[in-house]
């Protein structure tokens, strides 16, 4: 299919024209659901995929509508979207003589197509905490393409085109939406494990979870994989942790222990929290011999929300807990007075051995006014 795309844009004094030469791209259907589809259901695209021919790198791109209108007064125009391999929005391009319109019937200037591609680059844009009823303005009456409704007034202004909430809503959802994952599936299904490996070293947290995300679906269950990836996390990778957290929840119940080892021994709470509920959610993945060897990494260096979860993990096993309960009564006046709180009276109401006993007594006999 043959394409000339033409869009002249005004950057500062100088004009910035996008020309997109006659090329041939391999087409491929996809269907996926969109936050502003009046019908709620998916819908079917051809997405079509290029490569520069130097490696083996592949640009996508998508013909999409500019605009779902909730208030059925918009103008809809046809509009071409450009990701990357891993799926991150680069360009928006238009035919020749085609032009985004505001409300009003008012044409965008150059100032607004500059921002609505700030807009569509923005993954954390706040249109994506709203639904598109609540982009309704309720008794607009006439062409009110974006009266102020209330969840208009409530987006910060720089996350939309004044005039053209909808058109802005409609093209971040084409933009960031589900297309992304299945772009980032198709450009997967040609990566090596060794290349997978080098994105998983990357600095840049996107291109690390799209190595996380297609090494699982490799099956890549793995020493080698789960240390590389492990070592991806940090503080600012949220959504990696919790990515790596269902990737080791594949592996078989000796390896998957041994990752969450790894994870208790981390130096950040939310990554030893998150290992915990891991624990706590996956029953049959644990053993007496597993939870003992968490047990026996309890310290004063554990915080209270740790503590809590361990001991929601050993209410909920039905696992002989005899040897665990003895060790973590040893190691009760190790913690602090809030974190051995927890422990304590969970203990208290276990079958102890005379020994666990007997410490738990001269805890109680030191502590008990802060119990």
């Amino acid at each position: 299919m043959k394409w000339l795309v033409v869009v002249a844009v005004l950057l500062c004094t100088s004009a910035f024209l996008i020309v997109l030469d006659d090329f041939q791209a391999q087409q491929v259907q996809v269907s996926f659901g969109h936050a502003a589809n009046l019908t709620d259901k998916p819908i079917t695209k051809i997405l079509r995929v290029s490569s520069s021919g130097l490696n083996d790198d592949s640009n996508y791109s998508m013909d999409v509508e500019s605009v779902y209108c909730g208030e059925k007064v918009c103008k809809v125009d046809p509009v071409t979207l450009h990701w990357d391999q891993f799926g991150r929005y680069q360009k928006l391009t238009l035919r020749s003589g085609i032009t985004l319109e505001k409300g009003q019937g008012q044409a965008f200037e150059h100032a607004d197509y500059r921002k609505l591609d700030r807009i569509l680059s923005d993954r954390a844009n706040s249109l994506q905490l709203f639904y598109k009823e609540e982009l309704v303005a309720k008794n607009s009456g006439g062409n009110s393409v974006d009266a102020m409704s209330g969840a208009t007034i409530a987006i910060n202004k720089n996350d939309y085109v004044e005039g053209a909430i909808w058109t802005c809503f409609t093209l971040w959802h084409f933009a960031n939406g589900e297309i992304v994952e299945k772009i980032r599936r198709h450009s997967g299904q040609s990566k090596s494990i060794k290349s997978l490996y080098q994105l998983a070293r990357s600095t840049d947290e996107f291109l690390k979870l799209y190595a996380l995300e297609q090494l699982t679906l490799k099956r890549a269950f793995d020493g080698e994989s789960a240390d590389i990836l492990r070592h991806g996390i940090n503080v600012n990778s949220q959504n990696y942790l919790m990515a790596f957290i269902r990737y080791i929840e594949q592996f078989n119940k000796a390896d998957y222990q041994q990752q969450i080892v790894f994870l208790l021994e981390h130096d950040l709470l939310p990554v030893r929290l998150l290992a915990l509920q891991s624990v706590l959610n996956n029953k049959a993945k644990t053993s007496s011999a597993f939870l003992h060897r968490i047990s026996s990494q309890l310290s004063r260096d554990w915080q209270h929300q740790e503590v809590h979860l361990f001991v929601q993990i050993l209410k909920s096993s039905h696992l002989d807990q005899q040897a665990i309960n003895s060790l973590l009564a040893a190691k009760i006046e190790h913690l602090t007075i809030i974190s051995a709180r927890k422990l304590y009276w969970y203990l208290a109401e276990q079958t102890l051995s005379n020994d666990a006993q007997q410490k738990m007594h001269q805890f109680y006999q030191l502590h008990q006014h802060r119990l």
